[in-house]
């Protein structure tokens, strides 16, 4: 058997002015969200943690803004989430 355990905490506020990159979903399989979710999650968390992300906003069901001065954090994530049939669009802003 198995015990999941979920704790929310309130993501950083997102700002116009600071570095953004923008992750957009744009095509995949029916399952994209589980296919992105994990993937993802893990890099948000950890670099929200480590101060590399000071900044998040959901924009609708598809695309996310994300404030860090490092983008390359979510390279090795890219690659597997593209991998397992998810087609993303990726820009700074």
């Amino acid at each position: 058997s198995r015990i999941h355990l979920n704790v929310r905490v309130l993501l950083p506020k997102y700002h116009e002015s600071k570095p953004t990159t923008c992750i957009k979903v744009v095509e995949g399989d029916y399952d994209w969200k589980q296919l992105a979710y994990a993937p993802l999650m893990q890099v948000i968390n950890k670099n929200i943690k480590l101060g590399h992300i000071t900044g998040f906003r959901g924009i609708g069901d598809t695309e996310v803004w994300i404030n860090t001065d490092t983008p390359e954090i979510f390279d090795e994530a890219f690659r597997e989430i593209e991998t397992a049939g998810v087609q993303l669009v990726k820009s700074s802003r």
